[in-house]
């Protein structure tokens, strides 16, 4: 576990993205690290640091907003939380005394208001600090670039909002992507099934920018489409399944055998379910579920190459490349089964040329 907190605990860069990717890989780490059977303190509390350095940084680039669109608010140690809090409850005692004379006990500031203002000075206290960073920042920037910033802003209209643009409608047999969203957001597991179903040539891929995901245009009704990249791949494998020479497609998806369609089914709907959690909690996740199958089986169902397999290689973030396969080692123990199956898959021409 240390070397994916040491694999994390990189400086920080600038670029407000890249500061973004950062936040969100250090805090999976955190979370991997605490939830180890033995978790390193020293190293969470690297990995905490490098966290509170990395959005402190985002929001000294950001006008003092924090990556969650907050006001940044520098952190206090509990020392500084005590301090606070005793400053607070003196203060709220001898108001009370020059207030109420004798009844100061009575006027006297419950546990909960005293916390609340204890609270509110130490955010005081944060907002000042951060100013005063801010403004010394400010001032080295360059005056003519503020100067010219201001002669533009002065010069140049209102700019009216941009309509929102729609998506464009396909074609039968148009399978349309955003080339500029992440891997996990194109269509890998259907292109992939497409060249092992040899039916690759009967998709035209199409980039369309106005899209969040993945689409392919159905073929016999015009305008009507199916989204997401494993439905679209279940399509592919079953429409090559039906043809003349669909009996290697069809082993895909568990052939004839009832109980290993159902296997491969539950594999695809789990590959699924982890796509809204991190690559680090999805690749251990895979990882504890995979290992004990995969020490004496070569894939997930079965004796050959299915749609589970192809749908968790590309949950584990389609670890294609040396660099994302280094990646992926960093994160899963040495020895793990599921390197092994992650190497297996990464080497299938059609995962290559996916």
């Amino acid at each position: 576990m240390s070397s994916e907190a040491n694999a994390v605990a990189i400086p920080a860069p600038t670029d407000l993205t890249e500061l973004a990717t950062l936040i969100t890989t250090l805090g999976e780490s955190i979370k991997s690290l605490k939830s180890s059977a033995s978790p390193d303190k020293d190293e969470i509390s690297k990995a905490v640091a490098a966290l509170l350095d990395a959005k402190r940084t985002y929001a000294k680039n950001n006008g003092g907003i924090g990556v969650d669109g907050k006001k940044w608010e520098e952190p206090m140690s509990k020392s500084e939380k005590k301090k606070a809090e005793k400053a607070a409850k003196a203060a709220a005692a001898a108001k009370a005394a020059a207030a109420g004379g004798d009844d100061t006990a009575a006027a006297a500031p419950s546990k909960k208001a005293a916390a609340k203002e204890a609270k509110k000075a130490a955010k005081k206290e944060a907002k000042k600090n951060f100013k005063q960073d801010a403004g010394e920042a400010a001032a080295a920037a360059s005056p003519a670039a503020d100067a010219s910033t201001t002669a533009v802003a002065k010069k140049s209209p209102a700019i009216a909002a941009r309509p929102m643009m729609t998506k464009s409608k396909l074609l039968p047999n148009q399978l349309a992507f955003n080339p500029n969203v992440s891997l996990a957001d194109r269509p890998v597991v259907a292109l992939t099934v497409a060249v092992l179903t040899n039916t690759i040539v009967d998709y035209e891929l199409v980039s369309d920018h106005t899209r969040s995901g993945c689409a392919l245009g159905l073929p016999s009704r015009n305008g009507a489409e199916v989204s997401g990249d494993l439905a679209i791949a279940r399509f592919i494998v079953k429409k090559a399944a039906s043809s003349a020479f669909g009996s290697s497609a069809s082993a895909l998806l568990g052939g004839t055998d009832d109980e290993d369609i159902a296997l491969i089914d539950q594999w695809v709907d789990y590959a699924l379910s982890l796509s809204k959690f991190g690559l680090a909690r999805r690749a251990l996740s895979i990882q504890r579920t995979l290992d004990p199958l995969l020490v004496t089986g070569t894939y997930v169902v079965g004796h050959s190459l299915t749609l589970a397999d192809v749908a968790l290689f590309a949950s584990l973030g389609f670890p294609s490349t040396e660099e994302s396969k280094v990646e992926i080692t960093r994160i899963l123990p040495t020895g793990s089964p599921t390197l092994r199956w992650m190497e297996m898959m990464s080497n299938s021409p059609a995962v290559k040329e996916a």
